[in-house]
């Protein structure tokens, strides 16, 4: 092995033998890294060589025929690339075809498009799909593209395939746009969007959690996010099948059972949690060609937004600014709003590791029924106040890596006080007593405790995980983002109990300083809802059903009325925030004939 097999690997070994012989240990480490690459590659060569002849030995042992197998080896068959290229070429020249200017060459007048398709891009080292790159520099403010509503798939356009007979008002735009976009899959070549569809992601691409097989949902045991997508499956598979007891029996001409399976159904609901954006113009959501190859990036701040087309223009558009400066071949990120982890792996299939939206929910009570007389009538008098205002004895609420939520202080702060605290009016938004405020903390802690213990691993044995790169390596992609996301809502809630322990010092300022945030999902107090003076003349708008989603719950426990901020994905209310806060009403209940 130590034979040197040509003469540039003799002239290494004999300037190493040269340096050490001079005794300059820094040329002579070069020297030795040298020849033992030089020697690695002359290991290697042989290797190959002798891989290359037990393979045609195996081959004629076996009978094959050694020219079958040579013209097998030298057929060209086209690599996923080359069909994702192909794809993109066609999607390219489709564009161009209905008005959408992505021409890679300037024109009279106007400069090349700035925005290419990438086949495959990354994010932390992960795999993020398709995504679109700057062609060339881009500063901030630059146009980046311009879609025509005509070409997005809507609600409406459901109603022209199907008839307003079966797609009906009432029905959930979800559901119409679901069912335009399995019917438009089914119909191959003779479908406006075939090349659209062409692109989008197939099923073994899409990696929603509430699609995960059980041994990769194993790993989020203890997780509220798991409890989360088991039940938005569960209500995909409800209003299928009620679906099809209502619309696909009765009009087995629109939708075959062969072309309408749950796994279409299920297909298609994937896409549109992923893709879908809420049109600025009229606050429809829809499936905009194009648009939706744009990857997430939590620190962006662009969003979509419409304009009136220009002269001869049909329609409006859907365009998109730059809210950065961006170099040539970087990717160009557009933010789905900000989303923690939980909802990105529920809706999108993927983690951020440094998301400063990330949240995990955490359970506090009111606490069981106590024993002692006087105490049944204080506990009884809270249970009143909480359903008079539209509360439940038990809450979910969000927990940030940054700050507590308003109304989770408020909640607990009211479950804590007592008689005398209840009976003064006091408005549970600020601070009450020294003592109600460590019953608070003590009451947080144990929250933030009982739901580390829910895991069945520590946040060491992740930690020791994610170290050992040859043990995670052997994980599927999405037991990896599962190791993440379990990792991450561990920190918050370790993160919190350190804090509260910190600033137990200062109990007047525990949670009245900037550690207390609006959770983002409500703006009105409970203090102005639980207080006596209020609950007898305060109404509340509650959910028609039951969510296991949290932040649907504070948003109309809280304020009544859920109104998701304007981000980038949808620019006028994220769709995804209303899959995510209420998963009962994403689906309207039922589907309407």
């Amino acid at each position: 092995e130590s034979e040197p097999r040509h003469a540039g690997h003799r002239q290494v070994m004999w300037e190493m033998d040269f340096v050490c012989f001079q005794g300059d240990w820094g040329v002579r480490s070069l020297a030795r890294e040298q020849a033992r690459r030089a020697v690695s590659c002359a290991q290697w060569d042989r290797h190959i060589a002798a891989q290359s002849t037990r393979r045609k030995r195996f081959r004629v042992r076996c009978g094959e025929e050694d020219k079958a197998v040579d013209d097998g080896e030298k057929a060209v068959e086209r690599s996923k690339q080359d069909i994702l290229r192909d794809q993109n070429d066609a999607f390219v020249q489709w564009l161009d075809e209905n008005e959408v200017y992505v021409k890679d060459v300037a024109s009279w007048g106007r400069p090349a498009h700035s925005l290419v398709i990438a086949i495959e891009t990354t994010d932390d080292f992960e795999p993020s799909g398709r995504g679109l790159l700057a062609r060339r520099s881009i500063n901030q403010g630059d146009l980046l593209f311009e879609v025509p509503e005509r070409l997005a798939l809507t609600k409406k356009k459901a109603q022209e395939v199907f008839g307003q007979g079966v797609i009906t008002d009432g029905m959930d735009e979800f559901v119409a746009i679901a069912l335009l976009l399995i019917s438009e899959r089914a119909k191959g070549r003779e479908s406006f969007w075939k090349t659209y569809i062409d692109i989008l992601p197939p099923d073994e691409e899409l990696n929603a959690l509430f699609r995960w097989s059980e041994e990769e949902t194993a790993l989020l045991a203890g997780s509220p996010t798991l409890v989360a997508a088991q039940s938005l499956r569960k209500k995909l598979e409800n209003e299928y099948e009620l679906l099809c007891e209502e619309v696909m029996q009765s009009r087995a001409d629109l939708f075959p059972k062969d072309t309408f399976t749950f796994d279409a159904w299920e297909w298609a609901f994937a896409v549109l949690f992923s893709r879908c954006i809420c049109l600025p113009s009229t606050q429809e959501l829809a499936l905009v060609p194009y648009a939706d190859l744009l990857n997430h990036s939590a620190f962006c701040s662009t969003f979509f937004d419409s304009e009136e087309g220009g002269f001869m223009a049909d329609g409006r558009n859907v365009v998109l600014y730059a809210d950065r400066t961006y170099n040539q071949t970087e990717q160009v990120y557009v933010t789905y709003g900000q989303k923690s982890n939980a909802e990105l792996l529920l809706l999108y299939g993927f983690v951020v590791e440094r998301n400063p939206f990330d949240a995990v929910e955490i359970s506090v009570s009111l606490g069981d029924k106590p024993t002692d007389e006087d105490d049944k009538v204080l506990f009884q008098q809270k249970v009143s106040t909480l359903r008079e205002a539209g509360l439940q004895t038990t809450e979910r609420f969000p927990l940030f890596q940054d700050r507590y939520p308003k109304e989770l202080i408020e909640f607990l702060r009211f479950c804590c006080a007592s008689k005398a605290e209840l009976d003064a009016d006091v408005d549970f938004g600020e601070f009450v007593s020294s003592t109600n405020e460590e019953a608070v903390a003590e009451a947080l802690t144990q929250a933030c405790q009982e739901a580390l213990d829910a895991y069945p691993n520590s946040i060491e044995d992740d930690d020791a995980l994610l170290r050992d790169r040859k043990m995670y390596s052997l994980l599927s992609q999405n037991m990896k983002w599962a190791v993440r996301h379990r990792r991450s809502e561990k920190r918050i809630l370790l993160r919190t109990i350190s804090n509260i322990e910190r600033e137990r010092k200062k109990p007047a300022y525990m949670f009245s300083g900037s550690a207390v945030g609006n959770s983002g999902k409500a703006s009105g107090t409970i203090g102005a809802m639980v207080s006596p003076a209020a609950s007898s003349t305060t109404t509340r708008n509650t959910p028609s059903s039951s969510s296991s989603s949290s932040a649907q719950k504070k948003s109309s426990s809280f304020s009544g009325k859920s109104k998701a901020a304007p981000n980038a994905k949808d620019s006028g209310g994220d769709f995804t925030s209303r899959a995510f806060e209420s998963l009962s009403q994403l689906f309207g209940g039922k589907a309407k004939k």
